[in-house]
């Protein structure tokens, strides 16, 4: 019996002991580390994103190309520069500049580029404020969104959601408005994949990024094709802003001379500051930001051979894009500058071999 009551009272000990100790010394569960920043870090700030109602531009993505059609007209349609997607033009040569990207094996629309007084991006409008949009809606400083039973995540900095706001529709569509001098100047709808492709704001989450196609060449008609984008594209710009047309002259094979010359043999061109100036546009290629090269920039020979006078040249060592420009637009002053020039009344651009020149003057 004692032996008994031994047991009982050691066992009850043990057992206090054993219930105990954990409280006395605030012991933790283990979690992994790993695991548990991974959670933190896929953890929305806002997780309650406001969603806008399908309206607008936004009702055609991912949607049949055709809609396109029935809406703004029959377009020019462009080469697939990497044999997925193609390019299409809508109302050219008019204060609208629509620019549609193609899926062309699902054929619908992946991406719309609207710019133009006239276009209706409801519910937002060309020339708002920020403030006016945030009364349509909060621009939050990041999102979650799906693709392909995957969960991404992104961040907009304080200059992004001043400049480039991001809003997210119900129908899985985005929209970025582009700001220039406080005013939404461009909108841009497209899907979570082309937006992620864009790499324009951080996926702080540990998916992977889809990568995207990369153009494996260049041909006459894919140059010539980016030619036409890029003059509708600063042609709507001088419209928009109530000033004439530019004339686009007719493209010499003179101007393809003096690009391929520009490119490989730049010393017979330029003076030894312009030499250096060119150096430094070709350490920028990884960027749509163009060198501006003025008549200093040139030889009497090349002035006078190729009638540059009171011309300005901005020179881009890649086949830029308008997309390009558009979301580089606050780091080209002096390219935008010289399309809104009022004296200004010639435009050419020479695109070919990966190269874009512009150039612009009276």
């Amino acid at each position: 019996m004692k032996n008994l009551m031994r047991f009982v009272v050691a066992l009850g000990a043990w057992l206090v002991l054993l219930y105990a100790w954990p409280i006395m010394h605030h012991v933790q569960p283990t979690v992994d580390s790993t695991q548990g920043q991974t959670k933190r870090h896929m953890k929305l700030t806002h997780p309650q994103n406001p969603l806008l109602k399908m309206q607008g531009p936004a009702k055609f993505i991912n949607q049949p190309a055709a809609k396109l059609i029935a809406q703004y007209g029959q377009p020019v349609k462009q080469s697939a520069e990497d044999d997925l997607q193609s390019r299409w033009l809508f109302q050219l040569n008019s204060r609208h500049y629509i620019e549609a990207t193609i899926d062309d094996q699902t054929g619908t629309t992946q991406q719309l580029v609207v710019i133009g007084q006239d276009n209706a991006i409801k519910p937002f409008k060309f020339g708002q404020s920020l403030k006016a949009i945030t009364q349509e809606t909060t621009i939050p400083a990041n999102y979650e969104l799906s693709l392909h039973e995957q969960k991404f995540q992104i961040e907009l900095n304080e200059t992004q959601q001043r400049q480039r706001p991001l809003i997210a529709f119900k129908n899985k569509t985005y929209a970025i408005l582009v700001m220039q001098k406080g005013e939404l100047t461009t909108a841009v709808y497209l899907n979570a994949n082309r937006l992620l492709q864009s790499n324009l704001y951080p996926v702080t989450s540990m998916t992977p990024v889809p990568v995207p196609e990369v153009v494996t060449g260049q041909s006459q008609q894919i140059d010539d094709e980016r030619q036409l984008a890029l003059l509708q594209y600063c042609q709507t710009l001088r419209l928009n802003a109530k000033l004439p047309e530019l004339r686009s002259d007719v493209l010499l094979e003179a101007d393809q001379l003096f690009l391929a010359t520009l490119k490989d043999a730049p010393k017979t061109l330029l003076t030894d500051a312009g030499e250096q100036r060119l150096k430094r546009a070709k350490q920028q290629r990884q960027m749509a930001l163009p060198q501006k090269l003025t008549e200093a920039d040139f030889t009497a020979k090349a002035l006078e051979d190729y009638q540059l006078t009171n011309q300005q040249l901005f020179y881009f060592e890649q086949p830029v894009s308008v997309q390009q420009l558009i979301f580089e637009r606050q780091t080209n002053p002096a390219f935008y500058q010289a399309i809104h020039n009022q004296v200004h009344r010639r435009i050419q651009i020479i695109c070919t071999e990966g190269h874009t020149l512009v150039v612009i003057g009276e």
